[in-house]
């Protein structure tokens, strides 16, 4: 397969989806790459004020009517139900100790709530990443880009004065002359490799690592933690932080019941 782009965007999470769907919008000609499927295990993600700010204006300024939908949870609950959702009220903390359980010693407890808004229809969001990204996918391609999926790119040559990108799709070879390109692919990611972008992860200042995964059944902490005072939100409808001496653990509960853990 051989194809010619103004603009080729590589990985088709939310910010390459959205991205590649904006273009569109404007008029440009976009490939959006993907070597994977939707919809796929990800990280549940928990937006923010600032973040939901984001979403409205990128509504109003392309007319994207599902992004200022998705940015609260009132308006994603009458809109948008299909898609897995948490109601966020919040930043919960509890500070741990190696050896001892969670006292609970009333508003002396090593407890922090800090609430992010005044009720659950105005709330941020968890995000169930799976559902939201193969929508916005699904956007994209309605708005006229081009998604391949199950695209292995293995070079990019910078040569000519334009991008062209080689690699497999589904087993054919698979050429492609961009004009411009984007790298969405996160850290670390295609054209890290191909221009040999050393990473800055020895710069900074902490080298965490995550660890993630999805649950079902998780306890709420009131129930394991019985007789706290009432907070401005109920603990758990939050993202939940367990402060530990190595680092934090931290919890994001979704409306089906399905808690996202790292």
């Amino acid at each position: 397969m051989t194809r010619s782009c103004e603009v080729a965007i590589v990985g088709s999470g939310f910010a390459g989806s959205l991205l590649a769907r904006v273009l569109a919008v404007l008029g440009y000609d976009v490939v959006l790459l993907e070597r994977g499927t939707h919809p796929r295990f990800a990280i549940g993600e928990s937006t923010t004020p600032l973040a939901n700010l984001s979403l409205e204006r990128l509504a109003a300024r392309y007319g994207l009517a599902d992004c200022y939908q998705l940015a609260t949870h009132g308006r994603w609950m009458a809109h948008l139900p299909e898609f897995r959702r948490g109601l966020k009220r919040g930043f919960t903390y509890y500070r741990h100790h190696p050896g001892e359980r969670f006292a609970e010693r009333g508003l002396d407890s090593e407890r922090l709530l800090v609430a992010a808004s005044p009720e659950d229809a105005l709330s941020d969001t968890h995000w169930m990443r799976a559902d939201v990204d193969e929508h916005f996918v699904r956007r994209a391609v309605a708005a006229g880009v081009e998604y391949l999926d199950r695209t292995e790119l293995t070079s990019a040559d910078f040569s000519s004065g334009s991008a062209r990108l080689s690699g497999r799709r589904n087993g054919e070879a698979l050429a492609l002359e961009a004009g411009f390109v984007i790298d969405a692919s996160g850290p670390a990611g295609f054209l890290a490799r191909q221009l040999s972008i050393p990473s800055g992860l020895a710069r900074t200042e902490t080298r965490s690592a995550l660890v993630f995964s999805h649950f079902d059944g998780v306890r709420l902490m009131k129930d394991v933690v019985p007789g706290m005072p009432e907070g401005p939100y109920p603990d758990d409808w939050a993202a939940v932080h367990h402060v530990i001496d190595e680092g934090w653990m931290y919890s994001l509960r979704f409306d089906d019941g399905v808690t996202s853990a790292g």
